[in-house]
């Protein structure tokens, strides 16, 4: 995450919550015993939620299997309006393979 200071980002954050608005990021992430990053403060109110991304190239090409997950931050003012349930706060959930349809299928 080079080019991004930590604290100015912070301090953005708190400016858009201060003004209410709607927003989500992705910031950190982590694979295996690796961080990537540093979480982001407590007093912000994010709703954080730790995506499985999926496994990590660079381990595989080191003959290793590690997964690789990422953080998603929604802010307060986001999580007010789409009424996120309580128990998807700070839960992990795997992202869903990306399905392409065959070329040839057909649609009514």
């Amino acid at each position: 995450m080079s080019g991004i200071d930590h604290r100015e980002f912070v301090l953005a954050l708190e400016s858009l919550n201060e003004r209410g608005i709607a927003y989500f990021v992705s910031y950190d992430g982590r694979r295996g015993d690796k961080a990537f990053g540093k979480l982001l403060p407590s007093y912000l109110e994010l709703s954080r939620i730790e995506l499985l991304a999926g496994r990590s190239s660079q381990s595989t090409l080191l003959g290793r299997a590690e997964m690789t997950y990422e953080s998603l931050y929604l802010s307060p003012a986001l999580v007010q309006r789409r009424a996120l349930p309580a128990d998807l706060r700070n839960h992990a959930i795997p992202m869903q393979p990306h399905c392409v349809p065959e070329a040839n299928a057909l649609y009514a």
